[in-house]
């Protein structure tokens, strides 16, 4: 489950994927926006997303209010550094026969849009957004984690906000609210390190001279009975 992060401490890494780096990202705003919750008005009213979308719900979804929806409107950028893959690190080492590397860092928007009954619940669920995107004091932004992506962390930061106010939409009382968050994340690949333990062994027959020999002359008078490498 995904979680946010306190302090800037890594998190050890581990071989669990299930999916692509932008994918994980937008599990992990999903996860942590639906496991939010306000007061407000001396604890008299709580605020709490009823369901939040991954993608886009269907007609036949029910709907239940306040709602939202994890969004990408546009592409991924990939970037980092200009070798295909970096330096192995040792903190990226998982297991004694399997490393991680970082082949690049992707950057994208996500438009988190949000469902309302009205014009008050709106502005409440905004201030939920704006303080769980803001909920820590070593970072502008949050950092959450992702279990399900080598137990690897994304970083949100909100940029901008907007109320939606089409009259087709407020007739049918859907009182939207959008928020544009940039993410970023890296993108990680597995690599097995095949460790090299080359042996040779020599059995040298009895009526043989204790003179030196060459690996040559032992192949060629039958001395050596195997060898393994």
């Amino acid at each position: 489950m995904t979680e946010l992060l306190l302090k800037a401490t890594p998190l050890p890494y581990t071989l669990n994927r299930e999916c692509d780096a932008r994918t994980a990202a937008c599990r992990a705003l999903r996860e942590y926006m639906a496991a939010q919750a306000m007061t407000f008005n001396d604890n008299t009213r709580t605020v709490r997303f009823k369901r939040v979308f991954e993608v886009p719900p269907s007609n036949e979804t029910q709907a239940e209010y306040p709602s939202a929806v994890v969004l990408v409107p546009g592409p991924v950028q990939y970037g980092g550094e200009d070798t295909a893959v970096i330096s192995l690190r040792p903190d990226m080492r998982v297991r004694d026969d399997y490393y991680l590397a970082q082949s690049a860092e992707i950057k994208f928007d996500i438009v988190f849009e949000c469902w309302c009954t009205d014009a008050t619940e709106r502005q409440l669920v905004a201030a939920l957004v704006e303080d769980a995107l803001s909920a820590v004091t070593w970072m502008n932004g949050i950092r959450l984690t992702m279990p399900f992506y080598f137990n690897s962390t994304a970083a949100y930061q909100l940029t901008s906000s907007d109320f939606l106010n089409d009259e087709p939409d407020l007739v049918r009382r859907y009182w939207k609210a959008q928020f544009t968050i940039e993410a970023r994340t890296e993108v990680l690949r597995v690599f097995q390190m095949v460790g090299a333990h080359p042996r040779l062994r020599l059995f040298i027959n009895p009526s043989d001279e204790l003179t030196p020999k060459t690996a040559v002359d032992l192949a060629r008078d039958g001395s050596v009975v195997t060898t393994q490498c």
